[in-house]
């Protein structure tokens, strides 16, 4: 019986160094990211007082009814192989990579009309950042559909080519 007290006392002792062990990790790793946030590492990932100001974001339903009634013009952003292997139906492919200010001025589109530009998805910033080219160019009705092709998809709307 004196063994097995000695026993749990070891592993209890072996238990509560691997949980203070951890939580010294745990807290040495969250104050690297920390001080690397600090350092602006990570502003890529979020959208700036600048580009959230600059673009209208639209939702599904939103982006829908533009569709079906055929009031706006649908950009993808993707590339041209993404785009190949689906699309909103009647959108035109402008690939972000691609999209230089002198190669947007060759797309005669009326600068009036309504434009819809989306990605992948929310997890995608190509939208944005198309969007906010076609803005400066002069394009002051630019909508960013944020769920892009992936909710558009998942919603069972319509698709080219045919899924």
């Amino acid at each position: 019986m004196g063994e097995a007290k000695l026993d749990v006392k070891k592993t209890g002792g072996r238990a509560l160094f691997i949980i203070i062990l951890s939580v010294f990790f745990g807290i040495g790793v969250n104050v690297s990211l920390v001080i690397k946030y600090a350092q602006g590492q990570f502003q890529k990932g979020f959208f700036t007082e600048e580009e959230k100001s600059s673009v209208t974001f639209i939702s599904l339903p939103q982006a829908e009814e533009f569709f079906f009634t055929q009031k706006a013009r649908f950009i993808d952003s993707r590339s041209r192989e993404k785009f190949r292997k689906g699309h909103i139906p009647g959108a035109l492919n402008i690939p972000y990579e691609e999209s230089d200010p002198a190669s947007l001025r060759s797309i005669s589109l009326p600068l009036g009309e309504v434009l819809v530009v989306y990605c992948d998805g929310e997890e995608c910033r190509s939208s944005v950042h198309l969007a906010g080219r076609l803005r400066e160019l002069g394009y002051s009705r630019v909508k960013v559909f944020f769920g892009g092709w992936k909710e558009w998809k998942e919603a069972g709307l319509p698709v080219e080519p045919p899924l």
